[in-house]
């Protein structure tokens, strides 16, 4: 029997929702209490086994049940620990692809979504097993009748799929799972999408702090330690000049003895770009440090990759329209110490280079002409560039003198692991409007 045939599995829609769970030891049943938590997404499923209900969750204040169905699951009762074992599993998972050929109809009916089971924290507790979907039934669904899916009506599965992202909807499979229809904030899937910003500044300054988010024991990735890990990622560091890490919503959720943060990302080189779905795994340890212990990389689809890359390109645009006003102050009160920070030592200005240069040429100009009293820039272009980004603006430039001109002006921008930097300029004189 080939892959297709012998799982059962499902998922739904995510945003934004808000969560607060319970932590219990890994050997125990997984009771979920849901509430809200602004780090969390909006929208997810969870399934309670004992009740064999599969709802779905709204966390637009108050977190409320927005639709509830019937569902069959696992033959055995309890966690899954290993293949054949006919149970069904607990804890956060994701809906990888959506299956419609193939199907075995009594069992699978005309619709299935896998999940990302065994997960990376599955693993590390040695659970075996693969296959597990959430599908429908080609008849009509009795409680526990799966071999560890989760079985739906077929009418009820084609309600839940015009809301489905997959690699993006997650879902809380629990033996209970409760909610609040209030706010008690336990601050956890907080501190996590917090920690997951830093991991990501720490890798693009690809900084060794990068290395210390990890859990040296227990971290693998395709097979690679974390030693093995570290040693590709250095030689990487090595290797570009700089790299660019942008991760687009980062929510969290709290499963058993772990927490997953999940949100869209870019990752940029000089000489390469990616965009997908990334995840990473927390467990926190006994002096109460959280650790990435696994993480997952989903390559984006193509509706998802346009996206992505339009998320990055605005976030980077308001990123540097800032940057370039400080730059353009800087130069505009003639303070060279602080206008040459934005520059690389080796920057090409026009057919001047080095930073050094660049500072003695605008001495001479200022002797000549005058120091700036105003410089204006407007009608700005920022687009992708193999080195960075290139930015372009209409520059009017007077001087105390009264010298004017107006051209338009080119940077080329980096960014750097110490921050943004002009490592070219070029400027082209326009004739004044009239």
């Amino acid at each position: 029997m080939n892959y297709v045939l012998r799982a059962t599995c499902f998922l739904f829609s995510l945003n934004f929702l808000s969560v607060a769970f319970f932590l219990p030891s890994i050997s125990s049943a997984w009771e979920a209490n849901f509430s809200a938590d602004p780090s969390a997404p909006e929208l997810f499923l969870a399934i309670d086994k004992e009740r064999q209900k599969l709802f779905i969750l709204s966390n637009k204040s108050p977190l409320q049940k927005l639709k509830e169905f019937s569902c069959s699951t696992g033959q055995v009762r309890g966690d899954k620990q290993k293949q054949g074992d006919r149970k069904t599993p607990e804890g956060i998972y994701f809906l990888e692809k959506r299956l419609t050929r193939g199907l075995n109809y009594d069992l699978y009916g005309k619709l299935a979504f896998t999940l990302n089971y065994p997960n990376p924290v599955d693993r590390i507790k040695g659970k075996t097993g693969y296959g597990i979907w959430i599908h429908g039934r080609g008849h009509k669904i009795t409680e526990f009748e799966t071999k560890g899916c989760v079985a739906l009506n077929m009418s009820d599965i084609a309600a839940l799929e015009p809301g489905i992202i997959l690699q993006k909807t997650p879902v809380a499979i629990a033996r209970k799972a409760t909610w609040q229809d209030k706010e008690t904030n336990s601050g956890i899937e907080t501190e996590i999408v917090r920690l997951t910003r830093e991991w990501a500044r720490a890798w693009a300054k690809k900084s060794d702090e990068f290395f210390s988010f990890y859990h040296g024991e227990k971290f693998t990735l395709s097979g690679q330690d974390f030693k093995r890990f570290t040693r590709r990622k250095k030689r990487l560091f090595q290797k570009y000049s700089w790299i660019d890490v942008y991760i687009h919503q980062p929510k969290a959720l709290a499963g058993p003895g772990y927490v997953v943060s999940f949100f869209g990302q870019v990752y940029r080189t000089s000489t390469f770009f990616s965009t997908g779905i990334k995840r990473l795994y927390w467990q926190r340890l006994e002096n109460n440090e959280w650790k990435i212990v696994g993480s997952e990389w989903r390559p984006g689809a193509a509706a998802m990759e346009r996206e992505l890359k339009g998320k990055y390109l605005e976030a980077r645009k308001e990123e540097l329209l800032q940057w370039i006003e400080k730059w353009r102050k800087a130069w505009e009160k003639a303070d060279l110490e602080n206008y040459a920070r934005f520059y690389t030592i080796d920057a090409v200005q026009g057919s001047i280079k080095g930073i050094k240069a660049i500072l003695a040429n605008k001495k001479k100009v200022w002797r000549k002409v005058g120091r700036p009293q105003k410089i204006e820039c407007k009608n700005f272009d920022i687009q992708l560039d193999k080195e960075g980004f290139l930015i372009s603006f209409v520059q009017k430039y007077t001087s105390e003198q009264g010298y004017k001109d107006t051209g338009i002006k080119q940077l080329k921008v980096a960014p750097l692991p110490s921050g943004w930097h002009i490592i070219s300029e070029s400027w082209r004189k326009l004739s004044w409007p009239r």
